[in-house]
C-alpha cells in the first residue's frame, strides 16, 4: 500500500497546491480536481462554513492531486506547460508561516509528474515527500459516463499560516460522492462516509436531484451501486426516494 502524506489541512501542502494550480491556469491549463484532494476540500469548506472544527486525522492524507484538464489541450500542448511547471519548481522555496520549504519536479511528464516537496516542521522533523500529479481527461479519470458533463464548483479556502487563499476548481459535492460510490474501493467508501457525516453535521446543501443524475449516468449503474447510494443518502440524515428511472435505463443486477 502506498504512503499516504499529505492533507490540506497542513500549511505546506495548502501553499504548494495552490502555487500549482495557480501556475497551470496562467499558463492556459484549465483544470478541475478530483479524487482525495476533492474530498479534503469539500470536507474543509463545509467544515468552515459551520464553523465545525476537525479532528487532525478526519481528513485522509494522500500522495496525488488529480486533476482533470478542461481544456481542450493535447499532449504536447500539456506536456509543455509540464516543462514550465518543471522551471517553475527548480528549487523553488516557499514559506507557510515560519515553515520554509523547497519544492523541485523530479520527474516531468503530460500525465504523471512528480513533485518533491522538503521541510523541517516545527518538531524538528525533515519531510522530504513526492507529490504525484495525475493529469487525465474525463474520459480517463471519471467512474461517470463522459458524455454526461459533470459539474464543477470554485472553493476558496485560507490557511492561517498561507498569505494567499487557495482557490480552485473542485468536483461538485454530488458527482465526487457518486464517484466515490461506483469506485467502491476501501479507501473511497471511507471517503464517502465521511462525507456523509460532514454533510449531517454541517446541515451541507447536498442536491439528490443532481446526484440522482449523476447515479443514471453512472458507467455501472446496477443495484448494488443504488444500494450504497441510499445508504450513504441515510447516513448524510437525506430522505431516500424510490424515483422512476429514466425510460430506456437498464440497470444491472
Amino acid at each position: 500500500m502506498k504512503e499516504s502524506v499529505f492533507s490540506l489541512q497542513n500549511g505546506v501542502y495548502h501553499c504548494v497546491v495552490n502555487e500549482v494550480l495557480s501556475f497551470l491556469a496562467a499558463n492556459g491549463v484549465g483544470t478541475m480536481v478530483v479524487g482525495g484532494v476533492a474530498v479534503q476540500a469539500h470536507t474543509l469548506k463545509m467544515a468552515a462554513d459551520a464553523k465545525l472544527l476537525l479532528p487532525n486525522d478526519f481528513i485522509r492524507k494522500t500522495d496525488d492531486l488529480d486533476l482533470v484538464v478542461t481544456s481542450a489541450l493535447d499532449q504536447e500542448a500539456i506536456l509543455g506547460a509540464m516543462k514550465k511547471l518543471a522551471e517553475r519548481f527548480d528549487g523553488f522555496v516557499g514559506e507557510a508561516g515560519e515553515t520554509l520549504f523547497e519544492v523541485n519536479m523530479t520527474r516531468v511528464g503530460a500525465v504523471k509528474p512528480l513533485l518533491r516537496v522538503t521541510y523541517v516542521s516545527a518538531d524538528g522533523q525533515e519531510h522530504i515527500d513526492d507529490i504525484k500529479l495525475n493529469l487525465s481527461p474525463p474520459s480517463d479519470n471519471q467512474t461517470i459516463d463522459p458524455a454526461f458533463q459533470q459539474d464543477k464548483e470554485s472553493i476558496t479556502l485560507s490557511h492561517i499560516e498561507c498569505a494567499s487563499n487557495l482557490t480552485a476548481d473542485v468536483i461538485c459535492l454530488e458527482h465526487l460522492v457518486m464517484n466515490k460510490l461506483a469506485k467502491a474501493r476501501e479507501k473511497d467508501l471511507v471517503d464517502a462516509g465521511k462525507l456523509a457525516d460532514v454533510i449531517k453535521k454541517t446541515d451541507a446543501g447536498f442536491s439528490t436531484e443532481k446526484a440522482d443524475e449523476a447515479f443514471y449516468h453512472a458507467k455501472d449503474c446496477s443495484k448494488e451501486l443504488r444500494n450504497r447510494y441510499h445508504e450513504f443518502l441515510r447516513r448524510a440524515g437525506k430522505s431516500v426516494e424510490r424515483k422512476p428511472k429514466p425510460k430506456g435505463l437498464k440497470i444491472s443486477r
